[in-house]
């Protein structure tokens, strides 16, 4: 470290990079209303360990010469950047990119739309280092367009996404802490509000406490084992399918859609290696939409999975089933509508005639069963007066009144009910 540097209401142009410090690890850098525009080369080129504050200011029409592993930022490794207010423009390739610690974006664009398809083979936001604690990840309001894939972060003890929107791109978002092949644990609890990409969302052994807004063009993935038993809960989740590829999750969404009738079918799965430590995925209030090349539409081993109030349309390929339960699959179907036809009939018996199942394993359970209201209200002498906010709980019970198991839980509304 030779000393830190500040630049304000600074602009480059014409240069192979605009700011390089190769040999200067550990160095600050200061940006304030900083433009940069035409570098054949990443417009900045962080060293190692360095920091990095970017406040106001664009860069457009980085690594023109295109080169692969080259964007608008390399952040180098070690390194904690901060970026607000910036706006990249048809950087090659890829965005920011490097293995920073720490990585910050606030109200931040990343937009290639005006470069050359061809070129934007990279990935738009990308924090890909290999350590097994001490990074994190923070990004507010971030655009990112036209790059193959949305954003990558490996960030392993604060992770925040709220905001971050991703066009053309498809491969969407993939977060893995310490990188897709390390066992380490990440983040638990942390917020994912308003995300969108036009590719899917992949998530491993890290997870947040709500994922609402969620609207992706392609697939919702959370593999490995749950750090948490705590539950995710989503709310208005749009996807082609959604699979949980691990053991140990908690789950429950309401109002999903999945699928939208394309080649790509829709599904829920459930699919967990080990009885030791099963998963619980609830989806609910919402659609389902396949095609006559579906497989499953539902599916769970070593899992309970509960599909209720879903709308499910389109045909299943030859063999696949509405539902597929395999060993010590438990799903519940409750106020499902299958092709028109309800999975219950007149007499409140499950019609496995219009929606068929399958219990794969002598282990497999496959129920059915409907909806009712139920009404919470606190009784006094000037009558009874109706609870909103309250959570019930739904259970089964055999013959003799011995409960189960627990269906679900819903909070009554502003009536009561």
């Amino acid at each position: 470290n030779v000393g830190n540097f500040t630049f304000s209401d600074t602009t480059f142009t014409n240069v192979s990079t605009a700011i390089s410090h190769g040999s200067g690890q550990g160095t600050g850098f200061d940006l304030s209303g900083v433009d940069i525009t035409n570098s054949a080369d990443s417009c900045i080129v962080l060293p190692d360990d360095s920091t990095l504050t970017w406040i106001e200011g664009s860069a457009t029409d980085c690594n023109t010469l295109a080169y692969a592993g080259q964007g608008a930022v390399d952040t180098g490794d070690g390194s904690t950047v901060w970026i607000e207010n910036v706006d990249f423009t048809d950087a090659a390739v890829n965005g920011i990119i490097g293995s920073a610690d720490s990585l910050t974006l606030s109200n931040v664009t990343v937009d290639a739309s005006g470069g050359f398809s061809w070129q934007q083979t990279g990935t738009g936001v990308a924090q890909t280092g290999t350590a097994t604690s001490g990074t994190d990840a923070y990004f507010y309001n971030v655009d990112i367009n036209n790059y193959l894939a949305a954003l990558t972060t490996h960030a392993t003890d604060s992770l925040h996404m709220e905001e971050v929107d991703s066009t053309g791109d498809s491969n969407g978002y993939t977060v893995t802490p310490a990188g897709a092949s390390s066992p380490t644990v990440g983040d638990t609890g942390w917020t994912m509000d308003t995300v969108s990409a036009d590719g899917g969302l992949t998530m491993a052994r890290t997870q947040p406490a709500n994922m609402d807004n969620i609207d992706l063009g392609g697939s919702l993935q959370l593999s490995g084992t749950a750090p948490s038993s705590d539950m995710v809960r989503g709310s208005t989740v749009t996807a082609e399918g959604i699979t949980i590829n691990g053991c140990g999750w908690n789950v429950n969404m309401d109002d999903v859609t999945i699928g939208s009738g394309g080649s790509n079918g829709a599904w829920i799965s459930a699919n967990c290696a080990s009885s030791a430590s099963s998963n619980v995925v609830t989806i609910s209030d919402g659609t389902m939409a396949g095609s006559s090349s579906n497989n499953n539409f539902a599916y769970a081993r070593n899992s309970v999975l509960t599909d209720a109030e879903m709308t499910v349309t389109g045909q299943t390929a030859m063999g696949s089933n509405l539902a597929s339960a395999g060993t010590n699959g438990d799903i519940r179907l409750i106020d499902v509508n299958f092709r028109g036809n309800d999975c219950l009939d007149s007499s409140n018996s499950a019609d496995t005639s219009v929606c068929w199942v399958e219990a794969a394993s002598s282990s497999a359970k496959i129920y059915f069963g409907g909806t009712g209201t139920v009404s919470v209200y606190r009784s006094g002498n000037s009558g009874n007066a109706m609870q909103p906010g309250h959570n019930v709980a739904a259970s089964v019970h055999d013959s003799s009144g011995a409960e189960l198991f627990t269906v679900g839980t819903s909070k009554t509304d502003a009536s009561g009910a």
